[in-house]
């Protein structure tokens, strides 16, 4: 398990910082998302999280205290919100 968490993480992670710096997309991605480097840095949140859940870090965040243990999450709904925001064509409205 520990050994898919990490794959999981480092490869949304390492996806997310080259879109974040670059605005490369994947080519099955490229036309569908509309701000690459949001959604990279959504990426990077949720391969952070992923990583986060690896059971050897995961008590290393609980033992700093209950306010560090609520980082991860912090991190996740960040992650969501920047795929969430990756998606909307630039200065058009919703459709009503």
């Amino acid at each position: 398990m520990s050994v898919a968490l990490i794959t999981v993480g480092l490869a949304a992670t390492l996806s997310g910082c080259v879109a974040a710096a670059l605005g490369w997309l994947p080519p099955w991605l490229s036309g569908h998302v509309a701000r690459p480097r949001a959604w990279g840095i959504g990426m990077v949140g949720i391969g952070l999280f992923t990583l986060a859940q690896v059971p050897s870090l995961r008590e290393r965040i609980t033992d700093a205290g209950s306010v560090v243990s609520a980082v991860p999450f912090v991190v996740l709904v960040a992650g969501l919100a920047g795929l969430a925001l990756s998606g909307g064509r630039p200065g058009r409205r919703p459709a009503r």
